[in-house]
């Protein structure tokens, strides 16, 4: 019987994949009529609007379906499933078998009829295992095929595509409608009219007290001509144009409920909610200048511009209602302010210029307000030197003429100096710390500098401003360049100078012989003519101012020349006797001056013989004039001549010593042979002052009986160039031995010796002829042109 358990085993599962595949086809078929139904149902609701009653039938007809086809496709397959009904029996499932395949027939139903014999013999239970044996084999289960029952899920095709078709028409909703109104049969629907009001600027938010259009639109099978809108129970037309409609809400404050109305369609209520701005009320600027500017700070009311200094340090100040945050954006950099209530501040020190916005924020919005502003920095200016420079050539003296301008202040005006190629060892001398924007000063160099006589100075003035954040910008001057001279120096200088006024004087003197020739002229014409036309009046008159010209100019000449003698080395009462000579000469061209003035402004005025009378009374002056000039100017050329001797002297014996100096001294053999070439370039340049002198000398009218040591001079010159040649040799030939590049210096120090004894005895010679000669005959001529003068005096004033 293991062979019959085992059949009945399997025929119990074919029975249940019987009635799965029967669950599986009711599943489908409960979907495809169930949303057909549902789906007409809805068709019937759509296009009818049924009534509550009607709706409720509906649903429950609805309802009714949905349970029948429930239960007949999938209730009774379940129950049979789970063997809570009976069902299929062994012998009927056998059958099935059977007729599936063809070798089975009704072999498998007679063994289950033998099986159910109640006479249980041994005969009958072996052949009831025989065939059991026989049937074992055969899979009953593939008698059902399960894919078949899936083949019923293509008539979920159809509500598929009917759903389609409603969703491409643009029902869907609609129909969804519909099923919500046979849900709710209870409530109450009208059928919808034929447009629906659509807001176009949803969310309804503004700004209080700002200004708000709403815009809407109609929806549907016709537009109405006209809209209105309730606000509060007050209807308003809207505009329209384009189709659209719109209102506007004017200031408006707090939240407002409306809705629309148009052809006895109503819309839903809307409400359109106001929001609190951020608001500045009151906004100040706070200027704070730098210190160093004494200036009192400035508030800005209403406004953020202003043209300020480079570090002010500006503070915003703001009171605002409504307002979280406020800011300040300048590019791409925020900054934000701190808040004390309603109060808002923010401060910065400003180097650049700013250009900034300030913005106001809370949390429905944000930068709302946006004030646009910007502070011009002005950068605190480099100072400004005008500088003149004056030069004295008469006193040597040399004055600084400057004004110094700042936008600020200038605190310090000094003057830097240093002796040439010694930069790093400036001294600086303060002139004035003035403490103005402008300021003009003038400067006598070298007032209050310590300088050292025989050096070279580079100097320059420097202002310095009173710009605290750089520590004071300063600017100075271009270098200025001088050499303090040494006393012998200086008395060179001057006889320079004293050289150059008397070739003044003698062109002076030249010119002095041709107005005396024009005049000439001209008091031959007045004597042969019986009137001056006007030609020989303009003749006259060019004359009388060229005259003028020539007197100023002698006065010029013969001042500056007392004033370098004011400062010579000559004996006293020698210098005192020719000072009072040019005083007088100065004098009477002053005299002469006026005189040639006054009858120039009169030449139009005065007659002819009158004319003549005063042009024989110039020609007389005339001729004193340049008789005491000639004088003059030889007795000035004497005193040079002494003067220069004098000078040359000096030079000679401080070169004298100098030359003695070298050859006591052992140095390096290159340091020897620069400085004995450096004396042998003084030396020639006296050479040549010498050979001037003589030349001076013999154009004197009465030349000095002068030694000024030719023969000596050439001994000189040979001596020093031997010096220099010993230096030389003895310099290349130190590296063939030491014996003879000593000899060779030995020998250079006796011409060095020989060549100093030389030029202090063309010193003292030169000393001793200024000193006899020339102050003796200079006291003469002093004294003899003094008592002419006085004469001439007379006569004039006569």
């Amino acid at each position: 019987m293991e062979s019959y358990d085992v059949i009945r085993h399997k025929l119990s599962a074919f029975i249940t994949r019987y009635y799965k595949t029967r669950m599986i086809r009711g599943v489908f078929l409960f979907l495809c009529f169930g949303v057909l139904f549902w789906l007409g149902m809805l068709t019937l609701e759509y296009f009818l609007w049924l009534s509550p009653n009607s709706r409720l039938v509906l649903l429950v007809l609805a309802l009714c379906a949905t349970a029948i086809l429930l239960v007949t496709y999938i209730g009774f397959p379940m129950l049979y499933l789970f063997r809570l009904k009976d069902g299929l029996t062994l012998k009927k499932a056998a059958e099935i078998i059977g007729r599936h395949f063809p070798g089975v027939d009704d072999r498998l139903v007679n063994l289950i009829d033998l099986a159910g014999d109640s006479e249980r013999t041994e005969l009958l239970l072996a052949s009831i295992e025989q065939r059991s044996r026989e049937l074992s084999p055969i899979p009953f289960q593939q008698a059902i095929d399960l894919k078949k029952s899936f083949k019923y899920a293509r008539l979920l095709l159809i509500p598929l595509l009917a759903i389609g078709g409603i969703w491409l028409s643009g029902k869907i909703s609609d129909y969804m409608d519909s099923l919500d109104r046979v849900v709710h049969y209870d409530m109450a629907y009208e059928k919808p009219a034929p447009f629906r009001f659509v807001v176009l600027n949803e969310p309804l938010r503004t700004v209080e007290k700002k200004d708000f259009v709403l815009k809407v639109k109609t929806e549907g099978e016709m537009q109405p001509e006209q809209a209105l809108i309730v606000i509060n129970g007050t209807k308003r037309m809207m505009a329209e144009a384009g189709g659209q409609y719109s209102f506007s809400f004017t200031s408006p404050e707090g939240s407002q409920d409306f809705y629309f109305e148009a052809n006895d369609v109503r819309s839903r209520t809307y409400t359109l909610e106001t929001i609190s701005p951020p608001v500045i009320e009151q906004f100040y600027t706070v200027l704070d200048y730098p210190s160093y500017l004494n200036r009192v700070p400035d508030t800005l009311k209403g406004t953020g511009n202003a043209l300020i200094p480079e570090g002010t340090r500006v503070s915003w100040k703001v009171k605002a209602v409504n307002t979280e945050k406020v800011g300040l954006t300048s590019g791409d950099s925020l900054f934000g302010f701190g808040r004390d209530q309603n109060a808002f501040t923010l401060r910065k020190t400003l180097f650049r210029d700013l250009v900034y916005e300030i913005k106001t924020s809370n949390s429905e919005l944000q930068d709302y307000e946006r004030l646009g502003y910007s502070l011009r920095v002005v950068k605190d200016a480099n100072p400004v030197l005008d500088l003149e420079e004056v030069r004295d050539t008469i006193t040597n003296t040399v004055e600084y003429l400057g004004r110094a301008q700042d936008d600020y202040g200038i605190s310090e005006l000094s003057i830097v100096y240093y002796e040439e190629g010694k930069e790093s060892d400036s001294e600086v001398l303060e002139l004035a710390s003035p403490g103005v924007k402008e300021y003009a000063f003038g400067y006598d160099f070298p007032t209050g500098l310590a300088l050292e006589k025989g050096k070279s100075y580079n100097y320059f003035f420097r202002i310095t401003d009173n710009d605290a954040i750089r520590g004071g910008k300063s600017i100075q001057s271009r270098i200025f360049r001088t050499k303090v001279l040494d006393d012998q120096q200086e008395r060179s200088r001057q006889l320079e100078e004293q050289k150059e006024i008397l070739g003044n004087l003698d062109r002076g003197v030249e010119k002095m012989k041709q107005q005396e020739d024009q005049l000439n002229s001209i008091e031959r014409t007045q004597r042969e003519k019986k009137a001056l036309d006007y030609n020989d009046q303009k003749e006259i008159k060019d004359f009388l101012k060229s005259q003028q010209q020539q007197e100023a100019m002698m006065e010029k000449f013969t001042k500056e020349l007392r004033e370098t003698m004011n400062r010579g080395q000559a004996d006293e009462y020698e210098e005192k006797l020719l000072k009072e000579r040019l005083e007088r000469q100065e004098l009477e061209a002053k005299k002469n001056e006026q005189l040639l003035r006054e009858l120039e402004e009169l030449a139009d005025k005065i007659d002819k013989q009158e004319m003549a009378e005063r042009l024989e009374e110039i020609g007389k002056r005339q001729q004193n004039s340049k008789r005491n000039l000639s004088q003059l100017l030889e007795l000035t050329k004497r005193y040079y001549v002494t003067e220069k001797a004098s000078e040359l002297s000096n030079r000679l014996n401080k070169l004298a010593e100098k030359e003695e100096t070298l050859s006591k001294i052992n140095q390096d053999q290159d340091f020897n042979i620069e400085e004995q070439g450096k004396i042998n370039q003084d030396f020639e340049e006296i050479g040549k002052d010498l050979q001037e002198l003589r030349k001076l000398n013999e154009d004197l009218k009465k030349p000095f009986p002068m030694d000024t040591g030719e023969d000596k001079e050439r001994e000189v010159k040979e001596d020093l160039n031997d010096a220099l040649e010993e230096l030389k040799r003895g310099d290349g030939e130190e590296s063939a031995g030491k014996n003879q590049a000593q000899e060779n210096n030995n020998e250079a120090k006796t011409k060095q010796r020989q060549a100093a004894a030389k030029m202090r005895q063309m010193s003292e010679a030169l000393q001793q002829s200024a000193m006899s000669g020339g102050g003796e005959s200079m006291a003469e001529d002093a004294e003899m042109l003094r008592q002419i003068l006085d004469n001439l005096l007379v006569f004039s004033l006569k």
